[in-house]
């Protein structure tokens, strides 16, 4: 399997939930042209390298690229946080609003 179909196929996994998280995939290719580079991105990349490359020159994308995921993941987690603190405040208040329709003595 190349790799276009490879990242193909893991952004069909995360969309229907087999993968849990976003699986970050760096294509390194010879292929320098920007046709060739738009097309890997479209097919689901997160960063594309072109050969030659130093080390040096990769670590800080790869760190960069890292940190992203890592604050839409924060992010997320908020967000879900936020939902769940929500959600418990309306069944407070649900079962609030259904004892003050109880008649004394129920």
């Amino acid at each position: 399997m190349d790799g276009l179909s490879c990242v193909k196929r893991i952004r069909t996994l995360e969309a229907e939930g087999t993968l849990a998280q976003h699986v970050p995939v760096i294509a390194v290719t010879a292929n320098a042209r920007s046709e060739q580079i738009n097309a890997a991105m479209d097919a689901g990349m997160d960063l594309v390298v072109t050969k030659p490359f130093r080390i040096p020159e990769l670590l800080p994308q790869m760190d960069s690229l890292l940190r992203r995921m890592a604050e839409q993941l924060r992010e997320e987690g908020e967000m879900q946080e936020k939902e769940e603190e929500e959600e418990d405040q309306k069944g407070e208040e649900q079962n609030g609003e259904e004892k003050k329709g109880e008649e004394p003595g129920e």
